[in-house]
């Protein structure tokens, strides 16, 4: 049967469902909610402490104005969430982890940074986690960064399977349309996503605090609010 009703129509509908959705989201979760944005809030202030070093290159700098789309994409993929949009928010969500990997990547690369923001290199995330794994950069880390004394910045094994899962709403893998629930809340569906995007920040809190010198101890004075939070100290 043809669905005759104007698109304006369809969309003001779409857009009341939604509307919906959030509002009861809201109202579930406030605890878990209120971490994520904590933490997301947090970002912004580690992108504060790493403008007042010395010395900044020019790339650097640029470089920094890339936790602005961090956040503001952290921010799209809890409102596409709470709308029950959950591939969009998992799309929101890789591009996060993929600008929080390239920050780390490029920082040391201004060749590399230059050709990607001229748009004639793109960024592989198999080949910034291999560069930001191997012993010779983990040794130049080391020297950088007194706080840091581990084998690794990050579980590679772990950080590239979340980054091929969320690849996989991109990939077409995973089919949002044809559930029979779809675009309607689900509560278990809310609470795993705020789990999921939790997880990347997290991911790159931790990952930003072993490459660069002081933030853990800059963050607890600039933004106290996040002690106690679990997983960023």
């Amino acid at each position: 049967m043809t669905d005759n009703r104007r698109p304006v129509v369809v969309l003001q509908q779409l857009s009341q469902q939604f509307s919906t959705n959030l509002e009861v989201a809201l109202k579930e979760q406030e605890a878990a909610l209120r971490e994520v944005e904590l933490r997301a809030r947090a970002v912004t202030e580690v992108a504060k402490i790493i403008r007042k070093r010395k010395s900044l290159q020019e790339h650097q700098v640029q470089l920094i104005e890339l936790f602005d789309e961090i956040f503001a994409d952290i921010t799209c993929s809890i409102y596409f969430a709470g709308c029950a949009l959950d591939n969009a928010a998992k799309m929101s969500l890789r591009r996060v982890l993929d600008l929080g990997i390239g920050f780390v990547y490029l920082w040391d690369l201004p060749h590399l940074y230059w050709v990607w923001r001229n748009g004639s290199h793109h960024l592989a995330f198999a080949e910034m986690v291999k560069h930001l794994s191997s012993d010779g950069f983990l040794e130049y880390v080391r020297k950088d960064n007194h706080d840091f004394s581990g084998d690794r910045l990050f579980d590679s094994s772990s950080i590239s399977k979340l980054y091929g899962d969320l690849s996989d709403t991109v990939h077409g893998k995973t089919l949002e349309s044809s559930l029979s629930n779809r675009f309607r809340h689900d509560s278990k569906d809310w609470a795993e996503s705020l789990k999921l995007i939790d997880c990347v920040i997290c991911q790159l809190h931790l990952i930003w605090q072993a490459r660069f010198y002081g933030i853990s101890s800059e963050l607890r004075v600039e933004f106290p609010q996040l002690i106690g939070v679990s997983n960023v100290n």
